[in-house]
């Protein structure tokens, strides 16, 4: 009579490692599906028409912004300059002051061709969001005490939606670097055989 056998499931490291990158690329998947799609769709504010539209923006929205940054004037200052409410991430975004229906921050990584860009008043990709609602705040009701009063802003015409700068063609592209991970994670699971064994059923008996 032929050998019943038992299968038993036995990764081995292989295995493992294959497991935590195929993990790795389906979540950078959607979190790049996500940021992809978040600019896809963005308004255009040449076009953007005031008629109780901008009450019906929300987080994540994006949009192609003309805007130029607000510039205020330090006490005892002679010029304007770009009115920025600091730094984030070891300095890696900072946060400038916009007017687009109110006025709201505009958060921007340093050193990109987009900080350029938003500096100089060109054409930028943004979505709209929260992060950095109380930088913005902080810095607006600290005003009086730094700047000159004609040039303060009132605090009843800020908005806490501001908006997040990004470069678009990075974003829709974003969903892309799951694939070196999911590249590996498949070749290491095919080297890695099969993570099944078969085990004699009789062999199991006599131990027990």
């Amino acid at each position: 009579m032929a050998d019943s056998y038992i299968r038993k499931f036995s990764p081995n490291i292989k295995h493992i490692i294959a497991f935590v990158l195929l993990i790795m690329s389906v979540i950078m998947l959607f979190s790049g599906l996500h940021r992809a799609l978040r600019v896809m769709g963005r308004l255009d504010s040449v076009a953007f028409v005031f008629d109780g539209e901008i009450d019906d923006l929300k987080e994540n929205d994006s949009i192609l912004l003309h805007e130029k940054l607000v510039r205020a004037r330090l006490k005892g200052a002679a010029n304007d300059t770009e009115l920025s409410c600091g730094t984030e991430h070891n300095q890696k975004y900072e946060i400038f002051v916009i007017n687009f229906y109110g006025y709201r921050f505009a958060a921007v990584e340093t050193g990109s061709d987009e900080y350029d860009k938003l500096l100089g008043g060109e054409d930028v990709t943004g979505y709209f969001s929260y992060k950095y609602s109380r930088n913005f705040r902080d810095r607006i009701s600290t005003m009086p005490q730094y700047f000159e009063p004609d040039t303060v802003i009132p605090e009843s015409k800020c908005s806490d939606l501001g908006l997040i700068i990004v470069d678009r063609e990075r974003e829709l592209r974003s969903w892309m670097w799951c694939l070196p991970f999911l590249i590996v994670g498949l070749i290491m699971l095919k080297t890695g055989g099969s993570p099944f064994f078969y085990f004699p059923e009789d062999k199991i008996e006599n131990v027990l």
